[in-house]
Parts: structure tokens; sequence; C-alpha cells
């Protein structure tokens, strides 16, 4: 059994002389390519996988001496063996950090799968690196999540799908796509400061930042400590025609 969804994890490389040290960890959505219940657990790694990746990790040094800093977004499966593949870049501009990115994001492997109802299900992740370079005398930052938002009135993907209007520029054009949408989640659960990660064409971006704004967490996510945090989110909005075409087009703007 498959389940495809995306967990997202935020990893902030600060980069100075002593290396790498991780800035913050953050969850994320579902895929809206397919059906997906709740996930009973999600992949649990060897140890610490924050020490795994800045102790795997290498800042491309012409990069480094050019102070050239991004973040580029890999994404990858996490099949039901814990194993990780078909790694590929979803957005990335220098070409040293996409592929250390991909480099270090296929060394990764977790202990155990994602589960469902007791069964290991393969789940897709989206692994931000962030390369940012670090100025002398900075502080090093660890953020570590105890717990990623929760949403407990149904699925994000109902939610999406259920308010998502198709733009009618775009059901005559035949566009179809997926817009990824990235947000910060307050320490309220309420998500703010949205902003198209990858788009596909304004009017579907338009839409999918107005439905993606809707969205507001019943928990935030919390700290170690027991302290509620802001995260950085991710959101993939689909846009399919098969499913407008099979409606009865009501949900198509005029």
């Amino acid at each position: 059994m498959i389940i495809r969804c995306f967990v997202f994890i935020f990893l902030t490389f600060l980069v100075n002389k002593q290396g790498f040290v991780l800035q913050g960890v953050v969850n994320a959505g579902v895929d809206d390519s397919t059906s997906v219940h709740k996930v009973g657990t999600y992949p649990v790694f060897d140890g610490d996988i924050n020490d795994f990746v800045k102790t795997h990790l290498t800042y491309p040094l012409q990069a480094r001496m050019d102070s050239i800093e991004e973040i580029v977004y890999v994404r990858f499966d996490v099949d039901t063996l814990g194993k990780t593949h078909g790694h590929h870049v979803i957005w990335g501009k220098h070409p040293d950090l996409i592929c250390e990115a991909l480099r270090v994001s296929q060394l990764v492997s977790f202990k155990k799968p994602a589960t469902q109802n007791g069964h290991p299900v393969q789940m897709s992740y989206v692994l931000p690196v962030d390369f940012r370079l670090l100025k002398d005398g900075s502080d090093d930052l660890i953020l570590c999540l105890q717990n990623m938002p929760m949403y407990f009135r149904g699925s994000l993907r109902d939610v999406i799908t259920s308010n998502l209007t198709y733009p009618r520029s775009a059901v005559l054009d035949s566009l179809e796509g997926t817009v990824y949408i990235a947000l910060v989640i307050d320490i309220n659960g309420i998500t703010k400061n949205h902003w198209v990660l990858r788009g596909v064409r304004f009017d579907l971006d338009q839409e999918a930042l107005r439905v993606t704004r809707l969205i507001k967490f019943d928990k935030p996510a919390m700290q170690a400590s027991g302290r509620p945090v802001s995260v950085l989110y991710f959101c993939p909005v689909k846009f399919s025609l098969a499913k407008v075409k099979t409606s009865s087009r009501d949900n198509i703007k005029r």
C-alpha cells in the first residue's frame, strides 16, 4: 500500500569557520494528487538527523567565496523500508549549492518508515536546504521541534479541495499544474506571510494563495521545552482539469 503525501522539513544551515548548525525544522502539507488518510507516524531517523546533515554537508568553496546564499528545495520519496529515492530539485539557482543539496539528501535514510493504521506507507519529502553564511561573532542557533503544527478539523487536502475555485481563464486554456506555497504558522496557529515558492501562472498562483490563506492550525509547533514557536510551512496546491470536467463546473470562476 502506498500513500503519497508531502512532509516538508526545513533545514537552515548557518556557516562559519566551525561548520554548519541546524537552525530549524518544519512540518508540511499533503499532496493533493492522491487520496491521503491520516498518517499514524512519520519516518524515524536513526540518531539525530540534525547532526547527520551537519556532519555530511559541505558548503561549496566557490559559493562561499562569492558569498552566495539561497534555499535549495529537494524532493524525494521515503519508501516502506525507510530508504530514500527519486531525489530531484524543485527549486534552486546556484549549480554548486544544488549539487551539494542533492548529494546530502541522497545520503539520508530512515530507521523506520511512515505508518498508517500500523502498516508502512510511502511518503514524499521536500527538504529545503538553506545555505546561509554566518558573520564572525554570530551566535549559533539550534532549534529542534518536539511537536509539529496540528490540524484537527479533517485533512488539509479536503480543506483545500472544498475551497478551491478553478480560474475560468485557466480552464479555457486547459491549464493544469501544482503551485507550491510557502507560509509561516505563528505561535497561535495562524498562517501568514504566504508566498509562491514555485508557481504555474498568475491566475493559478493567486488562487493557491487565496485558498491557503484560509488555513488555520488548531495547535502550533512546539519546541522541545514545550514553548510554542513560529515555523515555516509548505503546501502544494494541485489544479486538475479532470476534477473540473467531472463536476457541475459550479466551482469555475466567472
